[in-house]
């Protein structure tokens, strides 16, 4: 802010430089960006959010998007447009919605909102300028965004980067835009991974339950070779397709309905919510890996069978 001004009771004016240059959007219609240039954004504008982050207190732009980065002849780059802080602070810190749909992370949708709720903007701005399509049409896998299919010309450490920047669950996220500079300027640390909180603690934790090896099953080993056969393919195809269908409600469906209920809920039963969707999640988890030992039990007895003798 260069000056101040008041023209009239109530009529306040700022006087601010002009930011140079162009905005990405309008650079991506002209031409699309490689790999050096898209870095070379990226760092710049890491270097922005280092700063603003690191203010007391943070400052979160929670719009983070091709029209609102502006690029100069020598490079600099301006993060402009910050009126959804604007909207925040005018409701005391109270939640609201601020973002464009695509590049807003999943939290935003319940006006939630933090340093990684910026990085998750500039990984999708990434994904936008470097694919040429906006990140509502690129390909997912669930709620993720499946980068790796969808951007084959970039390096595995930058995919590894934007992987990181664009984990829908916010604990799974890089939690810093210094973090996410030291990467990105040391692409050997991309394969780090980052430090998870407590419900994908859990998550993990439950993976490796569900990894452990099952005993065999004497009841089935018992049976005729014809039944027995016939009967691990049902089993096995029972498990599998059980288990894809919980998967999919677990990590698309569910998340996604309780987003919009928590978008139209009110403050103070947020925090039931959250109890009712642990539990849920805990109900399917629990049927996931029923289907897993089931699965399981059927592939150990198989190897369990004694070898065929020759004759």
């Amino acid at each position: 802010c260069l000056d101040q001004f008041e023209a009239g009771p109530g009529e306040l004016y700022l006087v601010m430089e002009r930011a140079p240059g162009l905005t990405l959007k309008e650079l991506a219609a002209r031409d699309r960006f490689d790999e050096p240039l898209l870095r070379d954004v990226m760092q710049r504008t890491l270097e922005i959010l280092v700063y603003l982050h690191g203010r007391s207190p943070p400052v979160i732009h929670r719009d983070l998007k091709p029209a609102n980065l502006l690029r100069a002849d020598d490079g600099a780059i301006s993060l402009v447009d910050f009126g959804g802080v604007r909207d925040v602070l005018r409701l005391d810190g109270g939640s609201t919605v601020v973002g464009t749909f695509g590049y807003m992370a999943p939290e935003q949708l319940h006006g939630q909102a933090t340093a990684a709720t910026d990085l998750y903007g500039l990984g999708a701005t990434v994904v936008a300028l470097a694919g040429g399509v906006e990140p509502e049409d690129v390909p997912r896998r669930g709620l993720r965004m499946d980068v790796a299919r969808h951007l084959p010309q970039l390096s595995p450490p930058l995919l590894a980067l934007l992987e990181k920047m664009l984990a829908p669950n916010p604990e799974e996220r890089l939690q810093s835009a210094k973090e996410a500079l030291a990467i990105l300027q040391n692409p050997e640390r991309a394969a780090a991974a980052p430090r998870l909180g407590r419900r994908a603690e859990r998550k993990r934790q439950r993976e490796a339950a569900r990894a452990r090896v099952t005993e065999p099953s004497p009841e089935l080993d018992a049976m005729p070779m014809p039944v027995r056969g016939l009967l691990r393919v049902l089993l096995i195809t029972i498990g599998a397709l059980g288990y894809a269908g919980l998967t999919v409600l677990d990590v698309a469906f569910l998340p996604f309905v309780f987003a919009l209920v928590r978008a139209f809920s009110k403050d103070d039963r947020r925090p039931k919510l959250d109890e009712v969707q642990d539990h849920l999640h805990g109900a399917l988890d629990e049927g996931k890996r029923g289907f897993h030992r089931l699965q399981g039990r059927v592939l150990r007895g198989r190897r369990a069978l004694p070898p065929r003798r020759n004759r």
